[in-house]
């Protein structure tokens, strides 16, 4: 009986082991597979093209204001294109979109324990790995969604908003899972309110889907009760079982740093059979 312990509990171990390299190796397939798409929103294009109506909130500020040309006029609609990037984005484009950043999120960076480092974000936007959603008013000369970046070679209109978003996994240290992680959505003061955010979140979980990611996850400050409420109840996401706010002081020596972090990360599990 001892031997046949032993050996049942070697079994077990092996087979343990087994499922893990078999889980790595098909987290690198996925993500292989994801970062190689010229474009995945190929096949999305009735989604990346819109026409924005303003908020109730905006018709009231616009009925308050002599200068209702600011922002999305109550009156018309404003036709609006989502095109996708790689990284790099055009120069114009990369700068715009940081400076969009700062403006919506540099008062909560500078109040973060993370601080707020520009050179630091414009590298992440640089990274190999990093792609991109950007809503821009339609011109003209606007073409349709599902050209790769550098097709995209024509007058762009006014940036309303972006997403920043990569293939990758849940947890660095131990990954179990390929995600699409959610780095940035960034909506101008102007578009707020007329569903925007929304669609560029329907786009990404879409795109997650598409690629065989398992989960779509992002980081949102505690003191952004805004986006919080947005992401928890508009969208359905749930606080991820990494998130700090799941660990007690017990669970990680007492280490105060981790109970007390200031940002929750949520996820939402995408639907696809496996």
């Amino acid at each position: 009986m001892p031997n046949n312990k032993k050996k049942n509990k070697q079994s077990k171990k092996k087979s343990r082991k087994n499922e893990a390299l078999e889980t790595i190796r098909r987290i690198e397939t996925s993500l292989i597979s994801a970062n190689a798409l010229e474009n995945p929103t190929k096949g999305l294009e009735a989604f990346c093209s819109l026409e924005l109506q303003p908020s109730k909130k905006r018709q009231q500020q616009q009925h308050d204001s002599s200068s209702a040309d600011d922002g999305i006029n109550e009156e018309e609609e404003e036709a609006v294109q989502i095109d996708f990037y790689k990284s790099p984005l055009p120069e114009d484009l990369h700068t715009s979109c940081l400076q969009l950043f700062e403006e919506n999120m540099g008062d909560m960076y500078r109040a973060s324990s993370w601080g707020l480092d520009m050179e630091e974000k414009s590298n992440e936007f640089h990274h190999e790995n990093a792609r991109f959603l950007v809503a821009t008013t339609k011109t003209k000369a606007t073409t349709t969604s599902g050209q790769t970046s550098g097709e995209q070679q024509r007058e762009r209109g006014d940036l309303l908003g972006f997403a920043h978003f990569r293939f990758d996994v849940n947890d660095d240290d131990l990954p179990t899972e390929e995600v699409l992680y959610v780095y940035e959505i960034q909506i101008s003061s102007k578009a707020r309110g007329c569903g925007l955010g929304r669609r560029l979140m329907a786009i990404m979980e879409m795109i997650a889907m598409r690629s065989n990611m398992r989960k779509v996850m992002l980081t949102v400050f505690k003191s952004n009760q805004a986006a919080l409420g947005f992401y928890l109840n508009k969208m359905k996401y749930d606080i991820d079982e990494s998130s700090p706010s799941n660990f007690n002081d017990d669970e990680v020596g007492g280490n105060h740093q981790q109970d007390s972090a200031d940002y929750e990360i949520l996820s939402k599990k995408i639907g696809v059979a496996r």
